[in-house]
């Protein structure tokens, strides 16, 4: 037979090959994870492994046949939104798996996770400002096969200290999270046991989330089994101290992989390739990498072109969120005009903010694309004293623009203010603050020899916008000097600074 006839019949076998395949009504599984690391919290310190963590179990899961969503640093309404568009994603698959990285909070017998914008002062802020695990749960009841949610958030809680201390009689704040009864063919893994506490780690990711990724990839291990791995591992790995814990059960007449065995394993009912395995190449994650390195919009839609129809892929799902954070930061403001410059001797129209001093080693501070110390990338260092405009601020994040146009987010706690700009041009040696709105009939604000409006003398009415300096401050009221030399006191009610700040 030639040569050619004998290869077009071979090739005509495998398209009947795949036809009866496909048609004998086997399908691949459809497993889908919403993973989550919450560290950058705006009202308690910060959490440093959660976003590392996640990023290291959404990898895992990405390597498993899963279909990762990875979040990071959720405030209350991105939570809800990701466990309500997760919802939905569950209907009809075949596994859904939950990951949270990040404090938890147990009250009354009910857990919580912890936004990071959440401010937790009393127990009833509680229900306002934190989402019930119940909530959690619900988000993955739609999954056919198995349902599994990881709370790696047991960890000691800032803010069950203060609410303690403020909520009296209130109820009950408990230690770690309380025990969960799931049901039926669902699992709830805490890092660690009902009641105690879990270690963030000192390495690059808590004891638990690398325990937990390492065993998670390995071939033919079953799910119940590979917990206990993992439960070995930590408690060797912290001396004792923390003990993971699953509740919940399984159907007996199946087996469940993350990664089933291969060929010639121990079979089971999944003993069979995972599916949709993502196509992680080196080309991959060095194109991904590249991408990072710039920090735009524009390059992770390049990215995205040649590598968006990896359909679940790990970098690919993760280019995508990095792209809709980038996305979602409000625009740039456009640069003004160049003003010309006001009279010798006249006040600049711009007050300035700068870059104050800073905690060692480094003498600067960064200037990122995003409010986040992990997350955004840096753009430039800014030694101490570097002038700039405050145009609006997010928690513990300032949006500035320096002298030449350029934009970005850096830390408040390193900015000071004011500087002022005069005339000239050149940065001033002294930090101004201003005289702000004040109410009517009178719109001045009333300089006076004494600290108080009633044995005070009144030296000077200062009208709105006028510059003075805070040389100290005695209660309500601030010992000042203005532009001229003149000193006495006056209200502080009325005293702002700076005025590229939002009111």
């Amino acid at each position: 037979m030639p040569e050619y006839e004998s290869g077009m019949l071979r090739h005509v076998a495998t398209i009947l090959a795949a036809l009866l395949f496909l048609c004998s009504g086997a399908e691949a599984e459809r497993r889908i994870a919403l993973v989550i690391g919450n560290g950058a919290y705006q009202n308690v310190p910060q959490l440093p492994n959660p976003p590392k963590d996640a990023a290291l179990i959404g990898k895992a899961l990405a390597q498993a046949g899963f279909a990762v969503t990875l979040q990071s640093d959720l405030d209350h309404d991105g939570l809800i939104k990701a466990l309500r568009a997760f919802a939905r994603a569950s209907d009809g698959a075949d596994w859904a798996v939950l990951y949270y990285a990040g404090h938890g909070i147990e009250m009354g017998g009910v857990n919580y996770l912890i936004p990071v914008d959440a401010r937790l002062e009393t127990d009833r802020d509680v229900g306002f400002e934190a989402v019930p695990v119940d909530q959690v749960m619900s988000a993955i009841d739609g999954a056919r096969a198995l349902r599994m949610v990881i709370l790696d958030a047991c960890r000691n809680n800032p803010f069950a200290v203060a609410m303690q201390k403020r909520s009296g009689a209130g109820r009950d704040i408990g230690r770690g999270l309380a025990l969960i009864e799931p049901a039926k063919a669902t699992l709830v893994a805490y890092s660690a046991k009902a009641g105690t506490i879990a270690l963030d780690g000192e390495g690059a990711d808590s004891p638990f989330a690398a325990a937990l990724a390492t065993h998670l990839v390995e071939p033919g291990v079953e799910v119940d089994k590979l917990f206990r791995l993992v439960r070995d591992d930590v408690l060797e790995a912290t001396g004792n101290k923390q003990e993971p814990f699953v509740y919940g059960s399984l159907p007996g007449r199946q087996s469940f992989y993350f990664v089933p065995p291969g060929p010639g394993g121990n079979g089971g009912e999944q003993g069979k390739p995972a599916p949709n395995p993502p196509p992680t190449t080196n080309t991959t994650e060095t194109d991904y990498q590249a991408a990072e390195r710039v920090g735009t919009v524009a390059a992770w839609d390049a990215f995205l072109r040649k590598h968006g129809n990896d359909a679940g892929d790990f970098y690919v799902e993760l280019a995508k969120a990095a792209r809709q954070k980038l996305a979602a930061l409000p625009p740039p403001l456009p640069t003004p005009p160049p003003q010309p410059a006001p009279p010798q001797g006249q006040p600049a129209e711009i007050e300035y903010a700068f870059v104050g001093p800073v905690a060692p080693p480094d003498p600067w501070l960064a200037l990122r694309t995003q409010p986040s110390a992990s997350q955004g990338q840096r753009l430039m260092e800014m030694p101490e004293g570097t002038l700039f405009q405050v145009l609006r601020q997010q928690g513990q994040w300032s949006y500035v623009r320096l002298r030449d146009g350029t934009e970005g987010w850096a830390n408040s706690g390193w900015i000071k203010c004011c500087k002022y700009l005069p005339a000239s041009g050149e940065p001033s040696k002294t930090a101004y603050s201003f005289v702000g709105p004040t109410p009517g009939p009178d719109h001045w604000l009333a300089l006076r020899d004494q600290p108080s409006a009633t044995t005070g003398q009144r030296l000077r009415q200062m009208a709105e916008g006028t510059l003075l300096e805070v040389l100290r401050q005695e209660g309500q009221w601030a010992y000042i000097r203005l532009r001229d030399g003149t000193e006495g006191w006056a209200n502080t009610t009325w005293i702002r600074c700076c005025k590229s700040s939002p009111e």
